[in-house]
């Protein structure tokens, strides 16, 4: 028998794809909407969490202050291989107006930034619960709001 916990958090970031030839090759906007979920075997025993898998309180705190980093960013993959003279040129421009700039580790697509979160949330977790009884089953990216990426591990 398994127990599960569900949330969401969200934040507002614009990106765009280098090097794609569709209408995400311009720069756009998002609100990002991230879903995960939580498994456990066992409820907490003892405390004020009896009964927990974790406190909501605690749980939405942790992935809130992750994604707080995400908000209002222009996320980008900067690839110097890929990058066109023009999409540099907009870059720095970027750069030396002092816009929040975060460049990811891989390309900005839902499927990719799944995985991402997946991963650098389930260190995250692990590192801030003392009593972490629980895995990380999952995170959804949601791009829009009728299209989803989900990255689990089997």
């Amino acid at each position: 028998m398994s127990y599960f916990l569900e949330g969401e958090e969200s934040f507002d970031s614009s990106h765009f794809l280098i090097g794609h030839s569709g209408k995400c090759k311009n720069l756009h906007g998002h609100r990002w909407k991230i879903q995960y979920g939580l498994k456990a075997d066992e409820l907490i025993e003892s405390g004020s969490s009896k009964g927990m898998i974790i406190d909501f309180t605690d749980i939405k705190n942790i992935i809130k202050n992750y994604f707080d980093k995400y908000d209002h960013a222009l996320l980008l993959t900067v690839d110097s291989h890929e990058v066109s003279s023009e999409e540099k040129s907009f870059i720095d421009a970027c750069n030396a107006m002092n816009f929040k700039i975060i460049n990811l580790p891989c390309r900005t697509t839902a499927e990719n930034m799944s995985k991402l979160f997946f991963y650098e949330i389930s260190a995250l977790l692990d590192e801030k619960v003392k009593s972490n009884n629980f895995s990380l089953c999952y995170i959804t990216v949601y791009e829009t709001p009728n299209n989803k990426a989900t990255y689990k591990e089997d």
